[in-house]
């Protein structure tokens, strides 16, 4: 069963994996769209809140996110996304 994101939000919380994959299928539609700094908005969002390291992992490589190459700000959340998928994978083995 498919959830809208409110519902996700709702029902599984904010910081729950499937809602933060959510998220980022927001931020790839939002770039098809043209709203560039919208999906710089949502990207941060879903990495902060439970976007899994798999996920984290292919972000550079994602085609739909391929018009974001070349950004700095791009460029900087790749950075600060694979902090976060690291220090995710340290957490898990502890």
């Amino acid at each position: 069963m498919l959830l809208d994101y409110a519902t996700q939000v709702r029902v599984l919380g904010l910081n729950h994996p499937s809602t933060a994959v959510t998220r980022y299928n927001l931020a790839a539609i939002e770039i098809h769209k043209g709203n560039r700094d919208e999906t710089l908005r949502l990207l941060p969002d879903s990495v902060d809140h439970g976007l899994p390291p798999w996920a984290i992992k292919e972000m550079p490589t994602d085609p739909d996110l391929k018009s974001l190459h070349g950004d700095p700000r791009f460029t900087a959340l790749l950075a600060y996304a694979s902090g976060r998928a690291s220090s995710s994978k340290v957490n898990e083995k502890q």
